[in-house]
């Protein structure tokens, strides 16, 4: 989890006392004769062609895998034993299937089977997330059976299968509100957010307008939360797309910069929101070129350059106040950062006649910049001195 030092763990674990660390030596001993036995018997089931078929087959095999992955969920093996079982069974899919035809027949008004085989599996790899939320096997697992409950969804509408769709939207919508409250415990497990998008793709009815939405109440909650700014990201053209003739892109534009501007006033030392700012102005440098070099997408460049400079000089310049009263430290090296390369920008974008004058004035500005960064952060100076050797 974020938040807690790799020390604070090493010192609680030295503090124990001789009975503890006997216990729990005794405990991972009695561990390893488990796992050993849970791979013996995938060994021997696998020499003898055993062949299950029936659910209770199914649940007897894998009963001591999932008592050992419950304890510790980062054993791949034990997380392939299972996919092997299952696929080799096909225990979900009949079951499934099953529902389907008697939901056709009128017989069932609820599509997903109760009690099904695999709601139980979901709630044991759930249960292993709790255990450690950040164990690729689980979340890994967690995909690959829902991958081979539903192999029709929205990334291959045209395969055939005798499942139905209202399983798979009642089934991925109980993963999109899993994912929310898993991110309500820890808001930057990447794992989390990244089945989250895979989920998303697979949902015939989530748009990438809802997966936008989701992402601004993250970052209002948070302005820190970089995972939040990076799903914001993955969906904004999406999003854009959906909107149509509704929002124009240039104002939506000026409104996300407006929106990231809160945050970095907010947090100006976070680099979240410095990154998602270098972010939207690359997008402002394309959707400027989309009018094929003609005045109207110079001038829309420029304003918002103009603009962002303007804003941002000030952050640095409260920054540069408040390191000049502390005598070290601070400056917000990201507003120093992010301004000294607006200005470059913006000077390069000086190339009519009348204007290489003001063009040289802002190169020379972006150098004193970069050069004031060397001092403020000499752990980058390097870095800094080689952008105005190889820009000025």
């Amino acid at each position: 989890m974020h938040g807690r030092r790799k020390a604070e763990n090493q010192a609680a674990l030295l503090a124990r006392s001789e009975a503890e660390k006997e216990a729990a030596r005794d405990k991972v001993h009695k561990y390893k004769q488990l796992v050993a036995l849970a791979l013996k018997q995938r060994r021997e089931a696998n020499d003898q062609n055993l062949t299950v078929t029936t659910r209770k087959e199914l649940e007897e095999a894998l009963a001591l895998s999932a008592q050992l992955l419950r304890v510790n969920p980062d054993v791949y093996t034990l997380w392939n034993h299972r996919k092997e079982a299952i696929a080799a069974s096909q225990v979900v899919r009949h079951e499934l299937e099953g529902a389907y035809a008697r939901e056709t027949g009128g017989e069932l008004e609820n599509a997903l089977p109760p009690n099904s085989f695999l709601q139980t599996e979901l709630s044991m790899i759930a249960e292993c997330i709790q255990k450690n939320p950040k164990s690729y096997g689980a979340w890994h697992h967690r995909r690959w059976l829902l991958e081979h409950a539903f192999p029709c969804t929205a990334s291959s509408p045209s395969c055939s299968s005798a499942t139905s769709p209202s399983q798979l939207v009642a089934t991925l919508d109980k993963e999109v509100a899993l994912c929310a409250q898993l991110l309500d415990v820890d808001e930057r497990n990447f794992h989390c957010w990244n089945y989250r998008r895979w989920v998303v793709s697979q949902h015939p009815g989530r748009s990438a307008t809802d997966e936008f939405e989701f992402s601004t109440a993250r970052i209002y909650k948070n302005f820190s939360n970089y995972s939040a700014f990076h799903h914001r990201a993955a969906y904004l053209s999406g999003h854009l797309t959906e909107s149509g003739q509704t929002l124009n892109p240039k104002v939506f534009l000026r409104q996300e910069l407006d929106m990231v501007q809160q945050a970095f006033f907010t947090e100006p030392d976070d680099q979240t929101s410095w990154w998602y700012h270098q972010y939207l102005i690359s997008l402002v440098l394309k959707e400027g070129g989309r009018e094929g070099g003609e005045e109207g997408g110079k001038e829309f460049v420029r304003e918002v350059l103009e603009g962002e400079v303007e804003i941002i000089r000030g952050l640095a310049e409260e920054g540069e106040e408040e390191r000049g009263a502390k005598g070290k430290g601070g400056g917000y090296r990201w507003a120093v950062l992010t301004l000294a390369s607006l200005l470059r920008q913006l000077a390069s974008s000086q190339g009519e006649e009348g204007e290489e004058g003001r063009g040289e004035v802002l190169r020379k500005e972006s150098r004193g910049l970069f050069e004031r960064l060397g001092r403020m952060d000499p752990d980058h100076a390097k870095r800094y001195e080689n952008i105005v050797v190889s820009s000025f």
